[in-house]
């Protein structure tokens, strides 16, 4: 216990300093951090709470969906704010609500040793990763939101995902149905 609270005095300690000397180089050089870096007012908690769940043992096991949530929309509005791409939250909300929510089961999982936790988390998240990829492709290769031109590939990457999509469920049942026909095996052929 006492080698989990130090490491997350540790923790705490190291982001105390990195605040301190982020305002202080703003004392110095003529930057607006506010507008620029504001998204780190997220960001950091969540790294903090990232680093409490892994400091903490199994004692903050329960600490890993809530600082992968926080975390993930700290990085999502650190790279908007960075590009002005805010529009992205049409499909970047993805990347919060399954992914990160998957992510932090995984590592709840891992902390208190629950392997069908893991097992759960993964299947969210990647859940969440594909709902990306189509959220991507539509808003920004069909509807073109962010005026990056990407249209064009998106008329021709659709069409190919969705027979992609479709051949793999064609496959995945003609491969089940194979495998139901299949009389089982007991290990005993010969009796």
């Amino acid at each position: 216990m006492k080698d989990s609270q130090s490491s997350g005095n540790a923790g705490l300690g190291l982001v105390l300093i990195a605040l301190g000397a982020f305002f202080l180089l703003g004392q110095f050089v003529r930057f607006d951090f506010g507008a620029l870096l504001w998204p780190l007012f997220v960001l950091i908690p969540g790294l903090a709470l990232l680093l409490a769940h892994l400091g903490g043992g199994r004692a903050t096991a329960a600490l890993g969906v809530p600082a992968s949530v926080v975390t993930a929309v700290g990085l999502i509005l650190f790279f908007q704010n960075a590009t002005g791409h805010f529009e992205s939250w049409a499909y970047a909300w993805a990347l919060v609500a399954p992914t990160a929510v998957g992510m932090g089961l995984w590592l709840q999982g891992s902390r208190s040793g629950e392997v069908s936790l893991m097992r759960q988390g993964l299947s969210v998240a990647r859940l969440g990763l594909v709902m990306f990829a189509v959220g991507f492709l539509f808003f920004e290769g069909v509807l073109d939101i962010s005026g990056l031109g990407l249209q064009n590939v998106g008329r021709f990457l659709m069409p190919l995902i969705l027979i992609g999509v479709g051949l793999a469920l064609i496959s995945r049942r003609a491969s089940r149905r194979t495998r139901d026909q299949e009389p089982p095996s007991d290990g005993n052929l010969m009796r």
